[in-house]
């Protein structure tokens, strides 16, 4: 398991790189920390491509 912390716009995002068949997407309040966990065979790049879509 491999955690990196990513900088996009105004959100840090800690993505955590494991065993895992999907790409999950995490906003835990109140304070709106956002945590991605990502398949290892995936790059953090294309992690972020993913979830895209969803951030402001």
């Amino acid at each position: 398991m491999t955690q990196t912390y990513i900088r996009l716009g105004g959100l840090e995002i800690a993505v955590t790189f494991k065993t895992a068949r999907n790409v999950h997407l995490s906003v835990h309040p109140p304070q709106g920390k956002v945590t991605l966990v990502a398949p290892t065979f995936i790059s953090a790049g294309s992690a972020l491509c993913c979830i895209r879509p969803f951030l402001p």
